[in-house]
């Protein structure tokens, strides 16, 4: 990232980029392992973001990583009760139609 930022990407590029791949890296499977993880893990995390902010990787208006945790996982919930929705729905469908 210190790169791209020498050779002159902008600092909206490079928010961009920091969202597309170094949070998605950080978040991969974190419903998984967040509750897991000591405080001392969690200040790292947080340490590491608020260094990305300072550099100007990351916006400074960026959610907690805990509440990005939270909001994956509320997401994922909702995507599978709309998925199971779907499935009852179809299997209501077939049973109708037999």
């Amino acid at each position: 990232m210190k790169i791209l930022q020498a050779h002159g990407m902008t600092d909206i590029v490079l928010q961009q980029l920091y969202k597309s791949v170094i949070l998605s890296q950080l978040q991969y499977a974190s419903c998984a392992w967040w509750g897991f993880t000591k405080a001392s893990d969690r200040q790292r995390i947080d340490n590491f973001i608020r260094w990305s902010v300072k550099s100007g990787f990351c916006p400074a208006d960026l959610q907690s990583f805990e509440d990005l945790c939270e909001e994956k996982l509320f997401n994922q919930v909702l995507e599978l009760r709309q998925y199971n929705r779907f499935i009852n729905l179809l299997k209501h469908s077939i049973n109708h139609a037999v």
